[in-house]
């Protein structure tokens, strides 16, 4: 990667179809307040209390993660300078391997969803517990539903959950997953790469949300909107 909004997203797009091995993690806005313990109400109906939560101190971890194979995508200096120097303070992984977390919305959206509805390999897909599977263009070999109020079941639930993720897809290998969990989907990649890089993680997050909720969530998927023709620059 070379923090370029346009060319960032097309080394992506080659690496799916290349079938080598990454993970892709998108830390921003919501990641960051959860992880500085600061109450914030996400878009998709979570909600971070004014502490410090489990899932907060394992997305710190999850951060420092350095792997030839791991790219983190960040908040980027056009849309939030302060959240992306905090990131980069955390981070211990090479230039090359840092993206934008918008990477698949703004100006990329039309590109990204062009992709998305021609693509013809089989997904693994962990997203909200309400998706409609029969909306997605390729085979769904499995779905694992996550609640909205990701951090709340995760404060209860944290051991229980990593061990099921674990469980579930420690034999599948050389596969393509499509994450779109909220601030979970950091955790599940990290979880997930760690039992079995063999496969592709992507955290596509609210890019997706016209195929789990049949309609588009979020500004940047219209054409009105100003961020939808908006290339951010790093």
């Amino acid at each position: 990667m070379i923090q370029n909004f346009k060319q960032d997203f097309k080394e992506l797009i080659d690496l799916v179809h290349s079938n080598k091995p990454f993970a892709l993690s998108r830390f921003a806005d919501g990641e960051i307040a959860i992880m500085q313990g600061r109450q914030k109400n996400g878009a998709d109906k979570w909600i971070s209390p004014d502490y410090l939560t489990s899932l907060g101190s394992d997305l710190l971890e999850c951060i420092s993660l350095q792997d030839d194979n791991v790219y983190f995508g960040i908040s980027c200096g056009c849309c939030d300078t302060k959240g992306r120097d905090y990131l980069l303070s955390l981070m211990n992984t090479k230039k090359e391997n840092t993206t934008f977390s918008n990477l698949f919305v703004n100006g990329n959206y039309s590109n990204f969803m062009n992709f998305f509805s021609n693509l013809k390999t089989p997904i693994h897909l962990i997203s909200n517990h309400t998706t409609d599977i029969s909306r997605f263009p390729m085979e769904v070999k499995s779905h694992l539903p996550i609640p909205d109020n990701c951090i709340e079941f995760y404060e209860n639930l944290r051991d229980d959950f990593r061990q099921s993720i674990v469980d579930y897809y420690k034999d599948v290998n050389n596969e393509l997953f499509i994450i779109s969990a909220g601030p979970l989907s950091e955790i599940i990649i990290d979880i997930l790469w760690k039992i079995n890089p063999t496969n592709q993680y992507i955290d596509v997050g609210s890019s997706i949300s016209e195929f789990v909720h049949g309609n588009p969530i979020r500004e940047f998927a219209f054409e009105w909107s100003k961020y939808h023709k908006k290339d951010c620059i790093f």
